[in-house]
């Protein structure tokens, strides 16, 4: 009896350990995990094209990475990653033998600035206007078209130095376009400011009703299926002193006509843009007649034939270039009293008093033409201690962080 129950016992113990090492095989050991990668760069907008690294302490990770929920690829650590003009999501993470593979680490870049092919003159003060897809740029007898598709320019349209008075060479001109038609405006000769001006349908170019007043370097600008004329000067051999116009004009393709109100101050050397429909003109910066530069950001309001200030430049400025979209004025450069030029870029939204920082132009310049087109903001020539030829593209709709 007593080998029996030994036996019994022998066999007990091995059936246990059977069990044991049977539950054994459904345990996962716990290993380390590998730390995650981490970008060089940080997240956000930027003015030119970058180059994102990945990074890793440990060399003998493997890095895998993604662009924009491209398919996954392997690198070792250090691994560039160009970020041209654009918008690039990049994902990271690191794996090891034998480790458990890290988190995935993500951030958002996006370069909102890119050069184009420069002017074949260096110009400012442009005058611009889009018809027909393609964007029109005047200044003097500099005359040029632009493909933003092609990304190329023709000069070959029209030499404006015809014999009738609307096609004389001018610079300060006002230019703008209501449906198939294209307008330019008054502008000076030498240094007398006209009210003469002219139109162009695809064809030739011909006479088109003249301003009210004799006028050179106002805005213009197009809101709700007319355009408006503000501001500007008559003097143009000094135009910072007596010469400045407060008048607001409106043309409906016909006739001009007097708003009957006036901006806050007699300015000239301003740029404005309109928030679209039911919106506001907003006009920024400029020089009084009495020869000092503002920091008033001006808006009217048409539908209610209202002049009020918006905002506040942080510097008194001039030569600001200015165009909108979506609802939102953005301004673009400019002059301070000190004739410094700038490279900042702000935006004002309808119905705000904020102007708010944008990623900055790559170039400072001043008196630099501005005008929206797509999904983009085209800018064209300027100064900066001599003529720009720059040409370059903003995607607002990108520039966020």
């Amino acid at each position: 009896m007593k080998q029996v129950k030994v036996l019994k016992g022998l066999f007990g113990a091995a059936a246990i350990l059977v069990l044991v090492l049977v539950s054994c095989q459904g345990i996962t050991v716990e290993t380390e995990t590998v730390d995650p990668p981490s970008f060089d760069t940080l997240a956000g907008p930027y003015a030119i094209n970058q180059t994102v690294h990945i990074q890793h302490t440990d060399p003998a990770v493997t890095i895998w990475y993604s662009v924009n929920g491209a398919a996954w690829s392997s690198a070792t650590p250090g691994v560039a990653i160009p970020v041209n003009f654009g918008e690039s999501t990049i994902a990271a993470y690191a794996s090891k033998a034998g480790l458990r593979q890290s988190a995935t680490i993500q951030s958002r870049f996006a370069v909102v600035w890119e050069s184009l092919p420069a002017l074949p003159v260096a110009q400012t003060q442009l005058a611009s206007a889009v018809l027909g897809g393609k964007i029109y740029l005047f200044e003097d007898d500099f005359v040029q078209i632009y493909d933003p598709v092609n990304k190329s320019y023709d000069d070959k349209k029209v030499d404006f130095n015809g014999d009738a008075d609307y096609l004389q060479s001018r610079n300060g001109m006002a230019t703008g376009a209501l449906g198939s038609i294209l307008y330019r405006f008054g502008g000076s000769v030498g240094t007398v400011a006209q009210s003469t001006s002219c139109k162009y349908s695809g064809s030739d170019w011909t006479a088109a009703t003249a301003l009210l007043a004799n006028l050179s370097f106002g805005a213009l600008v197009n809101h709700e299926n007319a355009l408006y004329l503000l501001g500007g000067t008559s003097a143009i051999a000094n135009p910072i002193v007596g010469g400045a116009n407060n008048t607001i004009y409106s043309f409906d393709g016909t006739s001009w006509v007097d708003a009957g109100e006036e901006l806050l101050e007699r300015l000239c050397f301003i740029s404005g843009a309109s928030t679209g429909v039911s919106g506001s003109i907003y006009i920024a910066g400029g020089i009084a007649e009495t020869g000092v530069k503002t920091t008033k950001v001006h808006r009217y309001l048409p539908s209610s034939n209202l002049i009020e200030v918006a905002a506040n430049l942080p510097e008194a400025t001039d030569g600001i270039g200015m165009a909108s979209m979506n609802n939102v004025a953005y301004l673009f450069g400019g002059a301070n009293s000190a004739e410094v030029a700038k490279n900042w870029v702000f935006s004002i939204t309808e119905g705000s008093s904020t102007l708010e920082a944008k990623t900055s132009m790559p170039l400072s310049l001043t008196g630099v033409s501005a005008i929206a087109y797509g999904d983009y903001i085209y800018l064209f020539g300027g100064y900066n201690g001599g003529y720009s030829a720059s040409a370059l593209r903003y995607a607002p709709l990108l520039d966020h962080p």
